[in-house]
């Protein structure tokens, strides 16, 4: 049976329509009859919008990049990068220092702290970074008002003291770590920015630098420590051979001089067991001065390169929120605020 096409389908839209149209007309004039509460929303909260940049304290960013050498592995090392961007791993290894384990050495706490107790150099004298960040974040007139922490000093020796101290070390510590951010500028380069932000430009500029100086360090020290190790041991050794050589070749001269008859055979086996000696410990001593010096040059090659490219400047860049900005900010916040809230209300009523 053929269906009867519905007659109120057009009327019931059009009905529909005008009442939409009706709901839009009501809710613009309603509003727009409350416009002197948005123009006075607008105005106090423009006005707070001012008073809250005027009494912001200013912030610096201090930004450090550096670039570290990577130890490559050869085309062995090129084809593990290329399987690498398809989800491919080798297994291969790789230094403790590459990639996102350079930025968590520099963020943890040992060199944090080993940068907080460097000294550095401020106007026309020179103060412990930690000591500067207490000062600039005024800690010690807080802590003046305490008994037990008034009598807490920090100085370059780091010495360990009561309770207190180290929780007050280990709250700085973490404040500090809050404001320093460590990443890589490009995934495709290994190029490191340091980044810190701070109210006072003097401890964002020398601190980004002491961190990076310390990683370097620390870096330099874990990656060389057992060449030098070894340098030692056959520099001492060395020294302990050329002694013993430079003995014998006195000792045989001392024997000569005494052995004038030369009739007598038997006095000459003195002077012929020391030249044997000095045969023996010259080849040791040649021997070990190859190794020596192999052992310096396999330094030189293992020792690592870290290049900072750009240090920060002071004047830094300079964080604040303008007085136009702000006001303008809060201002527009406070009328949508203000919009909401008469149509809650006149919603619920």
């Amino acid at each position: 049976m053929r269906e009867k096409p519905n007659e109120f389908s057009s009327s019931d839209d059009e009905i529909t329509l005008k009442e939409f149209a009706a709901k839009l007309r009501f809710w613009w004039s309603y509003l727009i009859s409350k416009w002197y509460i948005f123009l006075i929303t607008g105005i106090v909260c423009g006005g707070v919008g001012i008073l809250y940049a005027y009494l912001q304290k200013a912030k610096y960013t201090a930004t450090l990049t550096f670039a570290p050498e990577g130890k490559g592995m050869g085309q062995l090392g090129a084809y593990a990068g290329i399987a690498s961007q398809f989800g491919v791993d080798l297994g291969l290894g790789g230094d403790a220092f590459e990639g996102d384990n350079l930025a968590e050495i520099m963020m943890s706490k040992k060199i944090i702290e080993k940068s907080l107790f460097t000294e550095v150099p401020v106007d026309d004298y020179k103060i412990l970074m930690i000591n500067l960040y207490i000062q600039v974040n005024k800690l010690d007139k807080a802590w003046s008002k305490n008994p037990r922490l008034s009598s807490i000093k920090f100085n370059e020796k780091n010495e360990r003291g009561p309770r207190a101290k180290d929780s007050l070390l280990n709250k700085i510590i973490t404040d500090v770590r809050k404001e320093v951010s460590v990443s890589k500028i490009d995934k495709k380069i290994n190029i490191f920015s340091v980044e810190m932000t701070d109210q006072s430009e003097d401890f964002a500029a020398n601190f980004v630098k002491e961190l990076t100086n310390n990683t370097i360090d620390y870096y330099v020290n874990y990656s060389v420590g057992k060449s030098r190790s070894n340098i030692v041991i056959l520099q001492h050794q060395v020294d302990s051979v050329k002694n013993l050589l430079n003995g014998n070749i006195v000792q045989v001269a001392n024997m000569s001089d005494i052995n004038i008859n030369p009739t007598r055979q038997i006095v000459k086996t003195g002077v012929v067991r020391k030249q044997v000696d000095i045969q023996a410990n010259g080849a040791i001593y040649v021997e070990l001065l190859k190794q020596l010096e192999i052992a310096k040059i396999t330094l030189r090659h293992e020792t690592p390169l870290i290049q900072v490219i750009d240090e920060p400047r002071i004047p830094l860049e300079k964080i604040k929120l303008g007085r136009l900005k702000g006001g303008v900010i809060f201002g527009i916040l406070g009328v949508i605020f203000c919009f909401f809230y008469l149509v809650i209300r006149r919603l619920l009523s």
